[in-house]
């Protein structure tokens, strides 16, 4: 009888575990369009579940949330690696340069 109570405290933790939520997701605007943004011309960028929209191009991505960091590893290019400032400012390094953000809200 006591592992009918264990089980389903199990089972909810699981639950709960798998619905963490994403701290990235949403739209973000660059701090500064300036240095690399200003030469692309890409002020946003915004993710959902399931993909990432930047620069007018859109990706599959998966999400690797480590507390303050957040990987993203979209299906092609390179790994971003989102270091976040509070719930609503972030930067991640793009060659070499510290980009920022701020949520739109």
């Amino acid at each position: 009888m006591k592992k009918v109570p264990f089980l389903i405290l199990m089972s909810l933790a699981l639950v709960l575990c798998a619905c963490q939520k994403n701290p990235v997701e949403g739209k973000w605007e660059a701090a500064s369009k300036d240095g690399l943004l200003q030469l692309i011309g890409c002020g946003s960028i915004e993710f959902k579940s399931s993909r990432m929209y930047l620069c007018g191009a859109t990706d599959r991505v998966e999400y690797d949330v480590r507390g303050e960091l957040v990987v993203v590893r979209p299906a092609r290019g390179d790994s971003l690696v989102c270091h976040l400032n509070g719930p609503d400012q972030m930067y991640f390094e793009m060659n070499g340069e510290k980009l920022y953000w701020n949520r739109v809200k």
